[in-house]
């Protein structure tokens, strides 16, 4: 326990403690117009060692800080700490020394003043020493970076997607006041599909599209055998795709096909696209419905009543937005006009037979100009920045 300035860090260590973890991020955001309350079971399986496979010889910790004058909780972090480690990768960097731990922080909230986040930061940056953490990044979790990562510095006009970080604008000060500079941004971007393909591109993949050798299939169902084939397929066409992109972690057969069960519950078979050369697999891209409004008046809950409430939401009132989960391309392939003829064929068809009205795609790194350059030649307009901040702690 840490006590500093009127200000009392306490370390998380039961179930009424998790729940005041949860509701520090509801007292600190409810007033902001565009913020939606994280389901607390996801973030809750993050710190479940038995649960999440990133931990796997590692640990994690987290803390509240309680103002001692009123008794009110004003701020929370976590920390978390693992070997670098096949099985243990997608928050590991490649540049830092294999024999250390790997680590950092997230789910910061805190009030705005500078003496709480020193207090926050200082038991985590504590705790990851004592763990031989050498070089934390943060915001980050455990996990998969297509949750809860990254600080958002742009775009807080936008709700934010279901398992993306929100918070409020003076966060990015207070990581700089206490040492962080930032690693790497991640960047969203939203394009309407009520426009057609911008001329120019439609022009260059004309012929890609009417060549008889590519063919593009939509996943179609949902059966066990169809996931379990597109799963191996995409596996293999992204190891090879992202191989050169600093701190990829290849895909394991378990991975993916977990990753896929995982979305099966709000799935649309009509937004997973392959492409194919004369019958091989050289290329996929995976869109999901939308649902984070859909979950704004659930108050962090997803119980049984809440995913009845769901489902029928789904059904009757679907999101009009189709949020890009991953996308690969064979690298022989790129630069072809093939992975343009893919959104190209795929937005479409999506287009002209469902209700989704604007698709919106999210975390491309800014170490991935050729990413960027693609999303951008469909006219997509970025509407958020999220920073990944870096900290040395051996000093």
């Amino acid at each position: 326990m840490f006590q500093s300035h009127f200000i009392r860090i306490k370390k998380i260590r039961s179930t009424a403690d998790s729940i005041v973890f949860h509701k520090v991020a509801r007292t600190l955001n409810s007033g902001r117009l565009n913020w939606i309350e994280p389901i607390w079971m996801d973030i809750e399986k993050v710190f479940d060692l038995k649960v999440n496979p990133f931990l796997t010889g590692g640990n994690c910790a987290r803390w509240i800080a309680v103002d001692m004058l009123t008794g009110n909780p004003i701020g929370r972090i976590a920390a978390f700490a693992s070997p670098d480690s096949p099985s243990v990768a997608p928050f590991t960097d490649p540049s830092l020394s294999v024999t250390e731990m790997k680590g950092g922080v997230g789910f910061f909230e805190s009030v705005d003043r500078l003496e709480v986040a020193q207090a926050l930061f200082g038991a985590a940056e504590a705790w990851l020493r004592e763990q031989r953490v050498q070089t934390a990044l943060g915001p980050i979790n455990p996990g998969e970076k297509d949750s809860f990562w990254g600080l958002l510095i742009e775009g807080f006009e936008h709700a934010p997607s279901y398992r993306k970080s929100s918070n409020p604008p003076y966060y990015r000060n207070l990581f700089e006041q206490l040492g962080y500079q930032v690693d790497y941004f991640q960047y969203t971007f939203a394009r309407s599909l009520e426009e057609g393909v911008p001329a120019e591109l439609a022009e260059r993949i004309k012929p890609v599209l009417a060549n008889p050798r590519y063919e593009f299939r939509k996943l179609g169902s949902d059966s066990a055998e169809d996931l379990r084939t597109f799963a191996t397929e995409a596996r293999e066409i992204y190891n090879a795709a992202w191989t050169k992109i600093p701190g990829f972690k290849p895909l394991s057969e378990e991975q993916i096909q977990n990753m896929l069960g995982k979305m099966k519950p709000i799935l649309d078979t009509d937004l997973l696209w392959r492409a194919y050369d004369r019958g091989k697999p050289c290329g996929f891209l995976i869109f999901l419905p939308e649902i984070n409004s859909l979950l704004k008046d659930f108050k962090g809950k997803l119980g049984w009543f809440q995913k009845i409430r769901l489902f029928f939401r789904l059904k009757f009132n679907p999101p009009k937005r189709a949020i890009g989960v991953v996308f690969g391309i064979l690298p022989r392939y790129q630069g072809n006009g093939l992975a343009h003829a893919l959104v190209s064929h795929a937005g479409e068809q999506i287009r002209s037979t469902r209700n989704y009205r604007e698709f919106e795609l999210n975390w491309v790194g800014s170490f991935n100009p050729r990413m960027i350059a693609l999303v951008e030649s469909f006219g997509a307009i970025r509407n958020k920045t999220f920073a990944t901040f870096r900290k040395e702690l051996t000093s």
